[in-house]
């Protein structure tokens, strides 16, 4: 199975650790958002730069838990060495294999549609930790035009608005069975963008890596080929435009 044919679909995902608490979690946000780091190797995101042309909000309040060769940020695989534990059983992977941990709880400032952006990784590994009210507030994807093998960087800048010249007319409304956290998103043939319509807690996190060997996609494949299978109502598929 070719994973770029796949747009989304939920991951097989056991529950959280009986020892995980999301409001020990929040604490941690609380503590360490914003992080210097972010503003010293990030002083204005892409996204956010772009966002502030177009006069809107950046819609996270992103706290970084690893970040590349700088390690473990803030205590978390301390604090919470169970999850990275549970992360690790989740995905078939190791600790080394996460160069970039980051949870992204959405911001209160945020009403309608967030921004449609390819994130840089193309594992596309993710996770809610709290969606409280998916209905109201889904995650919405667009297809691209042509069916890209690797992530075109030259042509996904930091938000692309939703008539641009390399993406399909159609959006799908990406939707998870109750129970499951985990799902696979495209950052190769799709963007991606949240809608909020009404206050709920959502917190979403990413899993990035950025080996060139495609080591982790390989680890993940069988991961993604059973979920596939498993749920597969909810798989969205790319097609070309006409179809």
């Amino acid at each position: 199975m070719n994973r770029n044919d796949i747009l989304f679909t939920p991951l097989i995902t056991p529950d959280f650790p009986n020892t995980f608490s999301v409001e020990k979690l929040e604490q941690w946000f609380s503590k360490v958002y914003p992080q210097p780091i972010l503003k010293e190797h990030h002083p204005g995101t892409r996204a956010e730069v772009k966002l502030k042309a177009l006069n809107k909000i950046y819609p996270f309040n992103a706290c970084v838990a690893k970040y590349m060769h700088h390690g473990w940020l803030n205590n978390f695989d301390i604090e919470f060495s169970d999850f990275v534990s549970f992360l690790e059983n989740t995905y078939g992977i190791e600790k080394t294999d996460i160069d970039i941990l980051v949870f992204l709880p959405i911001s209160e400032k945020v009403d309608g549609l967030g921004f449609f952006h390819s994130d840089l990784d193309e594992a596309g590994l993710r996770m809610y930790i709290v969606n409280e009210d998916p209905e109201s507030n889904p995650l919405y994807l667009i297809p691209t035009k042509e069916p890209y093998e690797t992530r075109p960087s030259h042509i996904f800048s930091a938000v692309l608005e939703e008539d641009d010249p390399c993406l399909q007319k159609k959006k799908h409304i990406a939707k998870l069975p109750n129970d499951i956290k985990g799902f696979y998103v495209n950052n190769v043939r799709a963007v991606h963008s949240p809608f909020i319509s009404k206050p709920a807690k959502r917190i979403a996190m990413q899993i990035l890596n950025f080996s060139k060997d495609n080591e982790f996609k390989k680890k993940t494949q069988k991961l993604l080929e059973d979920s596939v299978e498993k749920y597969k109502d909810y798989v969205i598929r790319w097609t070309p435009e006409n179809e």
